[in-house]
């Protein structure tokens, strides 16, 4: 496709054109006397819905058939970009987001789609929780659905991409060494890979170069063949399960692609899941998503998510804007950034506000120098469009970038992606994004098997600054996470029957599945031989740990081009095997006689020249290179009370456990009293602490939770002054309570008193004696409570509920008991709302309801004393 459109306005004539809104593409009149630029720059505001790459092949259609050219011609033309997707109708694919996710608002858009000759493709809730819809239009018809007040935005999605390039080499970072020391294959370990398709896979299979594998489903293309093979070299005994995703588009299927993640996760229980795909829709600085919701859920369940850093070295700008003229000047003092093209391209700029509300808005212009064209993305970013502008750049040329701020005052960082891989003058840092970027991912650069001292020239360089929805911040990811080789000749490749031509495999995307192949040696190993139960982190610092140096830095220890180095699996599991023994203190710690004589202590560890830190003020020991501690080399004294922490450190070994041993010097066996014993209680409770006269002091620590507060002696400044209180501290709070308490004289501590209450709703009785009818209710009496809520019960029976609490959650499930008498009950509800009583299909019941079986959730066990009377006891 060959979009020319010719820039005749002055600069300053843009300033009208974004105050004056009149153009209307649905009239003819503008439409062939306006140029493309005219009429974008007055975009109606139901234009502005419109993508501007959308706007522009909607004008060059039009403007073409009004001159009377047919349409199947212009058609035919489109046709020619690869990122656009007809039908057999030469209907365009369109993404189409609402500005609610409203059923009725849904159904009255996709009857407009039908009546206009459409034809839905794909439904579903997405960005925000706004509806989307996915669907083959005429391009003339574009037009009405923008106008449409329910429509928020329609642009055209875009096919999922991947990290091919091509070059000779093969290494197997010592898997062969591993398998032959240890006896392992991967067996037992599931290795979920997604990537574009493997067509092959079947002949590749019946020529021994993979197993029998698993498909979810297949997409088209044989990268997905080829990184199975380089994993089946690596782990030959490793289950293989491929989901393809050539074909899928974006953000369309974005759900789909999640759902992929998840099946491999929770259906097929993979351990491993690598895949090399990428989309420039997808947010370049946030896990937010459903993607990023699956991976994170992967990760969480322990699985090991690997990934290509990508090949963006030379195809992607990365800064941080400088707006005071509303453009960014960039590092040469320009309000451009100029590059050649030789061909098209397809642009993307991203920028790091927040994806589901930006609070900045950019746009995004270039100027093609040689044929005076100027092409323009302006997007108005709100909670319907994240921070994203595109431009389609359909002629060769040497362009001007630039990005001008439409509103915001925010600074933030922001890229520039070439996606057909073209050469953008760059600043060699942060060109890593989307999910090769998220927390815990292991994310994969490369370098070739020819040159295995520097990093290949297209691998991207990190860090990279992503929002992390896990913990709600902004982070600098140490990313790429780790190196390993590329340029590895397969077998897809070199029969010729890889489509396209790979006779090597080459990119990150050859790199990924080495550390998928060597991971699975890694839990073979550790996991299923020695039962270690090592997890995805320990993988990924053993293998960070023991890495080697690779072109700059020092291995073990992160740089932007390599990560923590080049792989070697071998000192990865040597690493893991080999652990310092924990360091024994003597003498154990507790009450000591006060000195004189001061106390000697010894710190011992069984290890060979291990080196032993330890720290006398409670803090944790480090070795080098961030040393905490001092290095122990003969025994000292101690002559007051300490807190001694030690740990030991070998190079190439893990690190020890932490022994630690609190000293006392003193005699005191004073204890406080503290009132009543652990067990249950109903709220509200009141806790009394007493102790002797003779100068103690009285100290406290408490926790609200499952966590045990560490004793007073050791958590110093967050320790509590406990003075006398005859009357005790009431806790007017459902919850569980727990309490250290410890007595001090003379700078020595006492034994520790330890507490803990479970503090429960109480329970009011009442009794329902006379027959009433409220309505046609003939399940029972109506009884009101002096709060006004309603609750229904059998005539003559005894109901509970519970006071003191204002959400009603009452958990678990216990009945109130006796079996002679009265009939069994629990307590439930929800917010005091409209579901009062649940029988034991948990079908509400209503006012009509005749009977029902009391199923309710309760943990506070009651025992019902008598029909009249209002008491009850715990059991």
């Amino acid at each position: 496709m060959k979009l020319s459109f010719k820039h005749t306005l002055f600069i300053c004539l843009s300033f009208f054109f974004y105050s004056v809104s009149f153009a209307q593409l649905s009239d003819t009149s503008k439409v062939i006397s306006l140029s493309a630029q005219e009429l974008y720059f007055n975009r109606s505001e139901n234009e502005e819905k419109i993508s501007s790459d959308l706007f522009y092949m909607v004008v060059h259609f039009l403007k073409e058939t009004y001159k009377g050219q047919s349409v199947q011609k212009v058609i035919t033309e489109l046709k020619k970009d690869e990122f656009s997707t007809f039908d057999d109708q030469n209907r365009l694919l369109v993404f189409i987001r609402l500005k609610s996710n409203s059923k009725s608002d849904e159904t009255q858009l996709v009857n407009l789609i039908n009546n206009s000759g459409g034809e839905v493709y794909h439904q579903e809730v997405g960005h925000n929780n706004l509806s989307e819809i996915t669907a083959y239009l005429p391009i003339q018809e574009i037009i009405k659905i923008a106008d449409n007040e329910k429509t928020a935005l329609i642009k055209k999605p875009i096919p999922i991409l991947f990290h091919i390039y091509k070059s000779l080499g093969d290494e197997q970072l010592k898997a062969q060494q591993v398998r032959q020391l240890f006896n392992v294959n991967g067996s037992n370990i599931k290795i979920g890979v997604i990537n574009d398709g493997a067509d092959k896979w079947s002949q590749a299979y019946a020529a021994n170069e993979l197993p029998m594998i698993s498909i979810i489903r297949n997409g088209s293309g044989d990268e997905g063949t080829a990184m199975m093979e380089i994993i089946h070299d690596l782990a030959p005994s490793s289950e293989l399960i491929f989901a393809g995703v050539k074909g899928l588009l974006f953000p369309v299927n974005w759900a789909f692609l999640a759902g992929l993640v998840n099946e491999l996760h929770y259906t097929r229980e993979c351990n491993i899941i690598v895949d090399d795909f990428y989309t420039p829709e997808e947010p370049f600085f946030s896990d937010e998503g459903l993607l990023g919701e699956a991976i994170r859920n992967f990760i969480n369940d322990g699985g090991v998510y690997i990934t290509a850093a990508g090949n963006s070295r030379k195809s992607l700008y990365s800064g941080v804007t400088s707006l005071g003229n509303g453009y960014h000047i960039f590092p040469d003092g320009n309000d451009y950034l100029e590059f050649v093209l030789e061909g098209s391209d397809y642009l993307y700029l991203q920028w790091s506000t927040s994806w589901t509300n930006p609070s900045l808005d950019l746009d995004f212009e270039a100027l093609n120098t040689t044929t005076n064209t100027t092409y323009y993305s302006s997007s108005n970013q709100s909670y319907t469009t994240p921070p994203i502008e595109n431009l389609d750049l359909t002629e060769p040329g040497v362009y001007r970038l630039k990005v001008k701020k439409r509103a915001g005052l925010e600074t933030v960082e922001f890229k520039i992606l070439s996606v057909r891989d073209n050469n953008i003058p760059n600043n060699n840092t942060k060109q890593i994004f989307g999910h090769s970027a998220y927390p815990n991912v292991i994310s994969v650069a490369a370098y070739q098997a020819n040159n295995q001292n520097t990093t290949s020239d297209y691998s991207s360089i990190g860090p990279a600054l992503m929002y992390s929805t896990a913990i709600g911040q902004w982070t600098v990811q140490e990313v790429p996470t780790i190196t390993a080789t590329s340029g590895v000749e397969t077998w897809v490749g070199s029969t010729g029957l890889w489509s396209g031509g790979y006779p090597v495999f080459d990119g990150t995307s050859a790199s990924a599945p080495h550390i998928a192949g060597l991971a699975a040696l890694y839990f073979h190993k550790l996991n299923v031989i020695e039962n270690f139960n090592k997890s995805n982190m320990d993988f990924r610092n053993d293998l960070t740990l023991s890495a080697t140096t690779l072109e700059i830095g020092t291995g073990g220890i992160w740089n932007n081009k390599s990560g923590f180095g080049k792989a070697d699996i071998l000192a990865a599991i040597n690493r893991s095997l080999q652990t310092v023994a924990t360091p024994v203190i003597t003498p154990p710690g507790g009450i000591h006689p006060a000195p004189p004589p001061a106390l000697e202590i010894t710190i011992s560890c069984e290890t060979p020249d291990a080196a032993i830190y330890y720290t006398e003020d409670g803090s944790v020991p480090k070795g080098p290179p961030q040393i905490n501690g001092t290095l122990y080399q003969n025994p000292f004294t101690i002559d007051s009370d300490r807190i001694i922490k030690a740990k030991a450190f070998k190079t190439g070994y893990n690190e020890s456990g932490l022994a630690t041993e609190i000293y006392n010097f003193g005699t005191i066996q004073e204890v406080a009293t503290v009132s009543p014993v652990s067990g249950v209680y109903p709220v509200p409770l009141t806790v009394t602490i007493s102790w002797s006269s003779g100068g103690y002091e009285c100290w406290e620590t408490v926790s609200w939770d499952n966590t045990v507060p560490p004793d007073p002696q050791i958590a110093g400044n967050n320790a509590i002054r406990v003075w006398r209180n005859p009357s005790g501290t009431e806790i007017p709070y459902v919850t569980l309570y727990k309490l250290k308490v410890q007595l001090k004289k003379d700078g020595q501590w006492g034994p520790v008193v330890y507490v803990q209450y479970d503090i429960r709703p109480t329970l009011r009785i009442a009794q329902i004696d006379d027959e009433i009818t409220q309505g046609n209710n003939s399940f029972g009496e109506w009884y009101k409570w002096e709060d006004n809520n309603h609750w229904a019960a059998h005539l003559d029976e005894t109901i509970v509920r519970p006071t003191q609490t204002s959400d009603w959650f009452i958990k678990a499930s216990q009945e109130f008991k006796d079996p002679d008498v009265f009939r069994k009950y629990n307590v439930w509800t929800t917010n005091q709302g409209t579901n009062y009583f649940v029988n034991h299909a948990k079908i509400p019941i209503g006012p009509n309801t005749s009977s029902v079986l009391a199923h309710f959730k309760e943990t506070y066990n009651v025992t019902v004393m008598n029909k009249l009377e209002n008491s009850f006891s715990v059991n």
